[in-house]
């Protein structure tokens, strides 16, 4: 009767490891093609049955590369950022490769499954995530601007100054931040195009689908809005926060949560007792659903165009502070659902 295998060393990690460490670990190349381990790539193997992560695959590589710092549409995925269809994490699969920035002296790297680029990341543009060194919130942003567009890059933007802790004090260190590297790296692929959309980077966009509503408004060169913060009345009183408003014509905006984004029965109360209290002191209100962010967000646009002349507004077309912006471009925010 056949000896049943040995099991795997502990050190080893089941959902993904390399050739390299298990033999470091006097697992034999017998062992190894066994029916208890599974290939998922040249020289990358994980025990039958695990789940893999991209993280898992990162972790094991950065074992046997210890110089390599991921990077790109990887790091983008490890810090979370929104990404546009089929680049984010929705989309990962184990054939999806792993991008990594290698030393500028270091050997050569050709291996399956990794993309990797020279490029020397000082430690102030490293970070770690979830056990993985990966480049910074920053440096990926700027690292970003030479695979996607105008539209990604500013959503991207707009969710690093969202997420940044202390509120708007938080959001403005790393708008410098954000500009700060940009000086720091110089002139490279993607630094112009960093510096586009970093102008149009805004404090208080409160979703992908707010800051892509913003991107058309823009490009149909109504009034700039101000974002998500709250209305009061002319006594002073708060009415109501609001996702985007027009002081000067009293017009606010609010996106309306999905089917997935349910509002709580305390939330619905709450926007409902904002909605009379706009109303009790002369604003309108648009409540923009889903079918208004179709088609680049015509329909959104439209509705908003028209409360805005109806209340005031002479219809002149102005450019934002931000400059000029391709008015054939913009993206459609179902399609990053």
């Amino acid at each position: 009767m056949a000896r049943p295998p040995a099991p795997l060393p502990p050190q080893l990690i089941a959902a993904a490891f390399t050739t390299r460490q298990a033999l470091r670990l006097g697992v034999t190349a017998k062992r190894l093609q066994s029916s208890a381990v599974e290939s998922i790539g040249r020289g990358l193997h994980r025990v039958r049955g695990e789940t893999t992560g991209e993280v898992d695959i990162a972790i094991a590589l950065q074992a046997d590369l210890p110089d390599a710092v991921v990077a790109g549409l990887s790091a983008a995925r490890l810090h979370r950022m929104p990404l546009p269809p089929g680049l984010g994490l929705d989309s990962w699969t184990i054939e999806t490769p792993l991008e990594m920035c290698i030393p500028m002296l270091g050997a050569p790297l050709r291996r399956q499954g990794i993309r990797a680029r020279r490029s020397d990341v000082p430690p102030q543009h490293r970070t770690e995530v979830d056990g993985v060194v990966a480049t910074s919130p920053e440096r990926t942003f700027l690292d970003l601007a030479s695979v996607l567009d105008l539209d990604a890059l500013v959503v991207i933007g707009d969710f690093l100054v969202r997420r940044a802790p202390a509120r708007r004090e938080g959001a403005r260190r790393t708008m410098r931040d954000l500009g700060a590297i940009l000086q720091a790296t110089g002139p490279r692929p993607g630094s112009v195009a960093a510096g586009e959309a970093l102008s149009h980077v805004r404090i208080g966009a409160g979703s992908t689908e707010q800051t892509l509503l913003r991107l058309a408004l823009e490009r149909a060169r109504l009034p700039e809005p101000a974002l998500n913060m709250t209305i009061h009345g002319a006594d002073g009183t708060a009415l109501a926060a609001r996702h985007l408003r027009w002081d000067r014509y009293a017009v606010a905006a609010q996106h309306v949560p999905t089917e997935a984004e349910e509002e709580t029965p305390h939330q619905h109360q709450q926007r409902l007792r904002g909605s009379d209290a706009l109303r009790r002191n002369g604003w309108v209100e648009l409540m923009i659903c889903d079918a208004d962010l179709e088609v680049r967000c015509r329909r959104a646009v439209r509705r908003i165009d028209e409360a805005l002349r109806e209340n005031g507004w002479d219809g002149r077309r102005t450019l934002w502070p931000a400059g000029r912006i391709d008015a054939r471009r913009g993206a459609q925010p179902a399609a990053w659902r």
